[in-house]
């Protein structure tokens, strides 16, 4: 993603820094997001699994139970 900004990796992590973030905190918030949708568009977890990169349905269940338990993204 930095070589697509035209940024090293370490400045794209100053400016992600900046703005009170990481990288890791903005796909995790893009796959929640999605994963919402996808869900609510009835999809199988396996099938929404497979579509976020997640290895396997337990990852996803894992992100879906500290999703629901964490901090709002």
């Amino acid at each position: 993603m930095a070589r697509a900004l035209a940024l090293s990796p370490r400045s794209l992590q100053r400016r992600l820094a900046e703005e009170g973030t990481t990288w890791r905190d903005l796909v995790d918030r893009v796959r929640r997001n999605r994963a919402a949708a996808l869900l609510a568009q009835g999809l199988s977890r396996k099938q929404v699994a497979a579509r976020l990169g997640f290895g396997d349905t337990r990852a996803l269940r894992g992100a879906l139970r500290r999703w629901r338990t964490g901090p709002a993204l």
